[in-house]
């Protein structure tokens, strides 16, 4: 809202934005930002830029956004799948970080060691806060389910051969990966949401509902919790020790393993493109040579992780980022996704969905088309 009212006012205060990928996509079509490719100066094709973001972004021939090495956020944001290093050794799981080497890191191998720890440790029959399961889950159209899905490489719209973006919903695997999720995230057999353990116990002592549960992981009543790697901020003080690896694969046939992940963007009333240009470009390569490598080697590797082997995943996990045309655009695919997955059938749920999704597919295209 504010970094609208600043550009539509023509306040060349501010000469970069930065912000969550739907509002920079709405903003683009609304003609507010300049093309990146239209800013002198900067060199994106050199590895201090997101080489992938730049192709898989490009819309009607222009590129409107840029992921710089100084866009700490874009890592920090990404999800990936934390777990209790006791644990895996008290239920003689085995090395799950061989497993992921080998590549054999599948969503059947991640759900066969969460069943395995269920556990009723106070014996009172009751499934609650005082028990333990394989999973902690997060329920919501941004929550696990979804993450899940985007490890097995499912993009929500993807470009067709003549570059125009098509739903990519509608897929058997989407469909196996819900009746997978399904046995797995429901019931009380292997996971426990959040949202359910908000009932269950007392949050008014912390300060994110959210940490009342997170709180739980670090006690050891579950053995995975997929989140931001931000998140493993909360867990530096955990007693019991936590790894690190990617989201599993569908299937042992997936070549690499997938993750999601804040863009910038210069406004069109921004002042000297040149200097706007050549700072950014600076910025970025400066920010490749030391900001960095010191967020990964002292914050995250140094800091938050406390094995060599984790660290591996972690530099895994850099290189498989997954930018979901969905999401970018923010055209709704999280939610047709997660509203699939609470009633059970794709089919359906895309049915009463596909002419709205495809709507605002179109949109975008024609705004974006119309400023070019």
């Amino acid at each position: 809202g504010a970094a609208r009212t600043y550009i539509l006012a023509g306040d060349d205060t501010y000469d970069m934005y930065q912000g969550r990928c739907t509002s920079m996509f709405t903003f683009a079509a609304e003609g507010l930002f300049i093309p990146v490719d239209k800013i002198p100066n900067l060199a994106l094709s050199k590895p201090y830029w997101d080489q992938k973001l730049y192709d898989d972004l490009s819309v009607c021939g222009e590129h409107h956004f840029a992921v710089g090495a100084f866009n700490i956020s874009s890592y920090d944001f990404t999800h990936v799948m934390l777990f209790n290093k006791k644990m895996l050794d008290e239920y003689k799981l085995g090395d799950i970080y061989d497993v992921v080497k080998s590549g054999k890191w599948t969503f059947d191998k991640f759900a066969e060691m969460g069943r395995k720890v269920v556990s009723d440790l106070n014996g009172d029959s009751v499934f609650d806060q005082n028990d333990r399961y394989g999973m902690l889950t997060d329920d919501s159209h941004n929550g696990t389910f979804v993450y899940l899905v985007a490890g097995t490489g499912v993009s929500l719209a993807v470009k067709d051969t003549e570059n125009v973006i098509i739903p990519n919903i509608m897929t058997e695997k989407v469909q196996d990966m819900i009746t997978k999720c399904s046995a797995v995230l429901t019931g009380t057999d292997c996971a426990i949401s959040s949202e359910e353990l908000f009932g269950m116990g007392d949050t008014t002592g912390y300060a994110n509902e959210y940490d009342y549960p997170r709180a739980l992981f670090a006690d050891g009543h579950f053995l995975f919790y997929q989140s931001g790697i931000a998140s493993m901020e909360c867990f530096r003080d955990m007693k019991q020790d936590f790894g690190l690896v990617p989201n599993p694969k569908y299937d042992e046939n997936q070549e690499n393993y997938h993750h999601k992940i804040d863009l910038f963007a210069v406004p069109v009333c921004a002042g000297d493109m040149e200097r706007v240009g050549a700072v950014l470009e600076y910025s970025a390569w400066l920010s490749h040579q030391t900001l960095l490598p010191a967020y990964y080697e002292t914050t995250v590797k140094g800091k938050r992780l406390r094995d060599d082997k984790a660290i591996e995943m972690l530099d895994v996990i850099k290189s498989s980022i997954l930018y979901d045309l969905s999401d970018v655009f923010g055209l709704g695919g999280n939610q047709i996704l997660w509203d699939a997955f609470k009633s059970g059938n794709l089919s359906s749920t895309y049915a009463k969905k596909e002419k709205t999704f495809r709507k605002q597919i179109d949109k975008l295209l024609d705004d974006l088309s119309s400023i070019g």
